[in-house]
């Protein structure tokens, strides 16, 4: 009996040897993952710093410009400046040639509308100057490229009744201009305001 018990003994130090062994193992093992992951943190903060900031081309300028971040909207401007110069450009000319058409047929009305006796066949029509603000890029290959275009407009008047005075006002006129699927062919012009 006393070989048993002493050969249940020799298992149960041996046993207990070879947890605290395992033990030790697993728990060098769990240390060298914490190690390596600590590392791997590192490496991915030196690639953050070393590499360029990405630009994601799916910028949509309207939320952009209700944030109202002018550096933003400066970084997006040079960033895409000939696309800002293209659209700009090209909604500034659709715009003009829609104010133009008939000439200036919704200035004609809108003063009719304010001042009575206007002699229609004497208004003239002058643009004093005029902001293109770009509304949304259209980086993908089918988005819409937009821009709002807003005229300052001095306009020279008489009334029909014989007064020889000249009269003149600032009216202002705001178009959207929206190019269906970037195509510079296919826009939809719509007068926005007018006053």
């Amino acid at each position: 009996m006393e070989m048993n018990n002493g050969l249940a003994a020799l298992i149960v130090i041996l046993m207990l040897g070879a947890g605290i062994f395992v033990g030790a193992v697993g728990f060098s093992k769990t240390e060298q993952i914490e190690t390596e992951k600590v590392v791997i943190q590192e490496k991915l903060v030196n690639v953050e710093k070393e590499c360029p900031v990405i630009v994601c081309q799916d910028v949509t300028i309207p939320e952009i410009q209700n944030a109202d971040n002018e550096l933003l909207n400066e970084f997006l401007e040079n960033e895409f400046s000939a696309n800002y110069t293209e659209i700009k450009d090209e909604a500034y000319f659709v715009a003009l040639e829609e104010l133009e058409d008939h000439d200036y047929r919704v200035v004609v009305e809108y003063l009719m509308s304010l001042i009575e006796g206007v002699d229609e066949d004497l208004i003239d029509v002058d643009v004093d100057d005029f902001e293109v603000k770009v509304t949304k890029l259209g980086l993908g290959e089918d988005e819409d490229k937009s821009a709002t275009v807003t005229f300052e407009l001095e306009v020279n008047y008489e009334l029909e009744e014989g007064v020889n005075d000249d009269f003149n006002k600032d009216i202002i006129v705001v178009y959207n201009v929206v190019f269906d699927e970037g195509d510079f062919g296919d826009e939809d012009v719509e007068l926005v305001s007018i006053n």
